[in-house]
Formats: structure tokens, C-alpha cells, sequence
């Protein structure tokens, strides 16, 4: 699967995998913010049936967190939601224990609003539980919930999608009407409501296949508004426990205001904290953020930066000639004063060099244009300011250096290249030939049967001598004589 999906969603950590996909924090490049994708697999018909139910909740509500964007490559699907800090309602009690009575009637409210607006547009949750509900990180303060998981969500006027006789939900939260197969209705979610609220007042309780009004009085252990609410929420009847949520909400939303969370408290009365769930983002991703917040430029991947201009026509990565500025940044031509490797440029950055920061031939700096926290990369005229080891290398190779001549082709037919060897050789020769005949000014060898005074030094194939020898004799009388050599 590939880091980015369908060209928008980049994966950066999972946080949370499953039977059927897993949850991604990601990157969407449409809206430059970081979200939550749910990543399917598309070979599972049951993951893409809840997939397709999933993405097509549209629900904007303060308390309901639902998909807002979608995608699909290869063999992969994924489902953009926003991204929650805090972990979920199940995990907050296994890390806290048991909530204060306040606490629950403060996360109850919430739900209770989510699902007054979810019902309101047409639809049936239908697997309310700690375990779908979302919290911010809001540690020892008010807590703020958020409706989560709409894979079986259904609505109320669309014919069911299961089979007859198949249970849709999870046991324990389910009311006694819906083992009797009754049809998708906003009681049930109520119902499951109820059954949420008694589980952060006891998390150790399994709930049975049916709880009752005397069950949510015996968990919550004293009379009060709290056990009167839960006990209403829990009757066995639908349209009762339909009635009873909208005066369960009103009363818990009244009282609002007079619920004190400084801190929020478990029900032992420790502090009960929602702590950030998340690992740290990855040092350039939190930078990528920290630009998208701030409305800057945002940094881009680091990409491989052009070479400096050379010659119209000169072959691409020749070897430069001794004395060259090459295009590792290195000043080897630079006049007397400038910077020299290995010293810093008169701006006070580091050292300028081409092999500790970025492919060879760039002449990057550590944190240069096109360098994650660098300034963007530019491309045109040069605009005018401090002038780096790079930039005079450049300047005087370009000065110096005379056009080259066009590349050929790389590539030549066997033939053509024995035949341009021949000719190659042929003139070689040639030209060494009239060297050694003429070209070197030395006079032809004598003839050994004339009687010339004065024959040629015997010479050396392949060297020049430097002067020639005459051949001088002398008469001493007697009959003799006396010969030598001189130069002239």
C-alpha cells in the first residue's frame, strides 16, 4: 500500500488497527490538516458494505464525529474523519476507573445531544458504546464527547440491509425488542445510552442481555436525578424511553452550568484525566502543521535541485578540468578573499558543501532551499545579496571555460566505430611518419658508400637528437691519421 492514497491522504503512524482495517493519522493535502483514515481492505464485501454506510453519513454536529471525505486505490479504501486526541470513553475508564456521578451526567448530556440531532436527520446509530465514543484531550477539565463508528448506521425509511434474523449491535447494549428482531427505531440508541452511563459508573460491569430500572438504581447505589434518568432510559418499553430521553436531556442540560470539573474526578474522587493518546508527530510532518496553523508557505518534500548553468552545449556531467569550480559548492576558483571550503560564508551559516546535504552535484547547504525547514526553492534570475563559495565557482567556470562542442550520440554501431579506429590510426601513423622524415629538420642518413666526411650520427627510433655530428681527421705524418667527432 502506498504511504499517500488516491493522491490526497498521506499515512504518517497508525493509531489503532482491526480485524477488518486499521485507523491512520494522516496528512490531507487538499485541506493541508492532519485527520484520522480508516483504511479497508476493498476483498471484504462486509467491510465495504459498512464502508459505503459509513461514508454517507453527513452529519456537522459539535458531539458527532463523521467522515468527511473518502478515497479508494488499488486494493484499499480510506475514510477521512477529523483526528481526536484523546482516545475513546473505554480506554479513558480503563486508564481512570469508575467516573464521579458528575462526570457521567456531563458525558450523558453530550451523548444525548449527539443523538437527538443523528435521529433528528433520519438515522439509527445503532452500536452506541464507551468504545464508539471519542473524547478530546481535555485532561482534568470538561470533558467534550464525540458520536463515533457509523459502519452500521441505517436509516429509518431505508429497508434493512441485513438478513432476517440476523442481530445487528452488541450484545449488552441491545434493548429486548431488538432480540425480538424489531426494526431499527432511536429507542434502541437510547437504550445502549442508558447501558453507556452505567458502565462508567461500574466498568467492571457486564452488562446481560437485558438490564432494567432496578439495575440502574442499584449501580448508581443512591436515589437521586441520576438514578431516575438512567432508570427511564432503561425501561423495557420503546415509546416510554423515547419520551423520557427528551426530559432526561433537558433536565441534564439545565444543570449544566452548576457542574464543576476543577478538576474532573473519578467516583473515588481522584482526578480523572483525558490525556493525548497520540505519539509526537515526526519533527518535519509537526513542522508541516505548524506552517499550515501559522498560514506560511507550506514545506515541501526535499526534491533534487538543478545543477548550476553551464555552457549551451556542454555534455552533461562532464568532469571538470583542473582548476575548475566544481558543482560541489567548493570555491576553487574563487578570487583572493572569498570563502574557501571548509569555512563558513560571511552570513554565519555552515560550511557550504555538495556530500553532507543532499544528492552529489547540488552544492545544498544542511538546511538550504528545497531542504525540509529551508527556504523554498527558487528558480530564475538570481536575485542580488550575499554572495556564496557556490555562486563565484560557478560565475568563474562560466567566464573561463570557451563553449564545448555538442555531445554526439551516445551510442554508435560496431562498424562505424571500428572504421572511425582505422581512420583514428591510420592518421596517427601518417603524421608520426612525417615527423620522423621532415618534420624534424635533420638532414637525410648518408649513403655508406660515399666518401663523405661527415655522416649522421645513428639515431634513436622515436627520439630527437638535439645537434649533429661531423665526422673531423687529422694527419700526425707517418701514415696516420687521426679521426673524431664534433658538433656543428
Amino acid at each position: 500500500m502506498a504511504d499517500t492514497i488516491a493522491g490526497r491522504y498521506t499515512l504518517i503512524d497508525p493509531i489503532a488497527r482491526g480485524g477488518s482495517g486499521s485507523v491512520w493519522r494522516a496528512w490531507d493535502g487538499r485541506l493541508h490538516q492532519l485527520c484520522a483514515a480508516k483504511v479497508l481492505r476493498q476483498r471484504d464485501s462486509a467491510d465495504l458494505l459498512r464502508f459505503a454506510r459509513e461514508q454517507s453519513v453527513k452529519l456537522d454536529h459539535p458531539h458527532v464525529l463523521a467522515p468527511y471525505g473518502w478515497a479508494a486505490e488499488d486494493a484499499h479504501v480510506v475514510l477521512a474523519m477529523p483526528l481526536v486526541h484523546g482516545g475513546t470513553l473505554e480506554s479513558a475508564l480503563q486508564d481512570n476507573g469508575a467516573a464521579s456521578p458528575e462526570l457521567v451526567e456531563e458525558v450523558l448530556a453530550q451523548l444525548l445531544q449527539a443523538l437527538q440531532f443523528v435521529h433528528a436527520q433520519g438515522w439509527v446509530h445503532r452500536d452506541v458504546k464507551p468504545a464508539n465514543l471519542m473524547l478530546e484531550s481535555t485532561g482534568t477539565g470538561r470533558p467534550h464527547v464525540l458520536l463515533s463508528d457509523f459502519g452500521i448506521a441505517v436509516r429509518v425509511e431505508d429497508a434493512r440491509l441485513t438478513r432476517t434474523g440476523t442481530l445487528v449491535g452488541t450484545p449488552g447494549y441491545l434493548p429486548p425488542e431488538a432480540y425480538e428482531l424489531a426494526d431499527p427505531d432511536p429507542a434502541q440508541d437510547l437504550y445502549a445510552a442508558g447501558v453507556t452511563a452505567l458502565r462508567m459508573l461500574d466498568p467492571s460491569l457486564e452488562p446481560p442481555e437485558e438490564l432494567g430500572p432496578a439495575d440502574a438504581r442499584r449501580v448508581v447505589g443512591r436515589p437521586g436525578d441520576l438514578a431516575e434518568h438512567l432508570a427511564a432510559l432503561l425501561t423495557p418499553d420503546p415509546a416510554q424511553r423515547r419520551r423520557a430521553a427528551v426530559s432526561v436531556l433537558h433536565a441534564l442540560t439545565d444543570a449544566a452550568a452548576r457542574r464543576r470539573f476543577d478538576p474532573a474526578r473519578t467516583r473515588d474522587g481522584e482526578p480523572f484525566e483525558v490525556f493525548d493518546v497520540l505519539e509526537p508527530l515526526p519533527v518535519p510532518w509537526a513542522r508541516r502543521v505548524a506552517a499550515a496553523a501559522a498560514g506560511t508557505p507550506l514545506p515541501e518534500p526535499a526534491a533534487e535541485e538543478p545543477r548550476a548553468e553551464e555552457p549551451p552545449g556542454a555534455p552533461a556531467g562532464r568532469d571538470p578540468a583542473p582548476g575548475d569550480g566544481p558543482d560541489t559548492g567548493q570555491a576553487g576558483a574563487a578570487p583572493t578573499g572569498a570563502p574557501q571550503p571548509g569555512a563558513g560564508p560571511a552570513t554565519g551559516e555552515g560550511p557550504v558543501t555538495g556530500s553532507s546535504a543532499g544528492p552529489a552535484g547540488t552544492g545544498r547547504a544542511p538546511d538550504g532551499p528545497g531542504r525540509p525547514g529551508g527556504p523554498p526553492a527558487r528558480t530564475g534570475p538570481v536575485p542580488e545579496g550575499p554572495v556564496t563559495p557556490a555562486a563565484v565557482a560557478a560565475t568563474a567556470t562560466l567566464e573561463r571555460e570557451p563553449p564545448a562542442r555538442p555531445r554526439r550520440a551516445p551510442r554508435r554501431g560496431a562498424a562505424g566505430g571500428v572504421l572511425l579506429a582505422l581512420i583514428t590510426l591510420t592518421l596517427l601513423l601518417g603524421a608520426w611518419l612525417l615527423v620522423e622524415q621532415g618534420g624534424s629538420g635533420r638532414p637525410a642518413a648518408p649513403d655508406p658508400t660515399a666518401p663523405a666526411p661527415t655522416p649522421a650520427a645513428p639515431e634513436t627510433p622515436g627520439e630527437e637528437d638535439p645537434y649533429v655530428l661531423e665526422r673531423v681527421c687529422e694527419d700526425r705524418g707517418g701514415g696516420v691519421e687521426e679521426c673524431s667527432f664534433r658538433a656543428r
